[in-house]
């Protein structure tokens, strides 16, 4: 790859339900690699998270990507893992979209926000499909992606 971030696929003629539930079941898988490893870092799961998304983003969606931002985001937020005082995003640099998407959700799953109009769903849809926000949305995806992975002291695994 030539360093240059990849760009998200805009060509409305790929933008069918099938595509998005295709692109949100690859970018879910992409994540699940994060469960690989004993705990997640930038350096390891994260790495090997961002590897595997940065690879599909070139065929992905706006809305695909939206659905997994609001899904990994919720997925954290339900295990209590990002309420407005805690540094789950600690070592993974300056990450926006990671910290907006937990900030709405967490927002709107304690009833700060009801119908209010930055709504998770709204958020993701608003930064995925803008073109200038391709890479913060590509790095925020994989933090959330990775996060939303990773395994938990003490929780049993069928396949170890």
């Amino acid at each position: 790859m030539s360093g240059a971030e990849p760009r998200l696929n805009r060509d409305q003629t790929a933008a069918t339900p099938a595509a998005r539930d295709l692109g949100f079941a690859q970018l879910m898988a992409a994540g699940a690699k994060a469960d690989a490893f004993p705990s997640v870092d930038p350096a390891g799961a994260g790495a090997a998270v961002r590897d595997a998304v940065t690879a599909l983003w070139p065929r992905l969606t706006p809305a695909a990507v939206a659905d997994v931002l609001v899904a990994a985001a919720a997925a954290i937020v339900s295990q209590d893992r990002a309420a407005a005082d805690t540094n789950i995003l600690d070592g993974w640099g300056d990450c926006g979209v990671a910290r907006g998407m937990l900030n709405v959700t967490w927002l709107q799953t304690v009833g700060k926000r009801p119908g209010h109009p930055l709504e998770p769903e709204a958020v993701a849809s608003r930064w995925a499909a803008d073109p200038a926000r391709d890479a913060a949305v590509l790095t925020g995806t994989c933090v959330l992606l990775a996060l939303a992975h990773q395994r938990y002291p003490g929780t049993e695994y069928d396949d170890e």
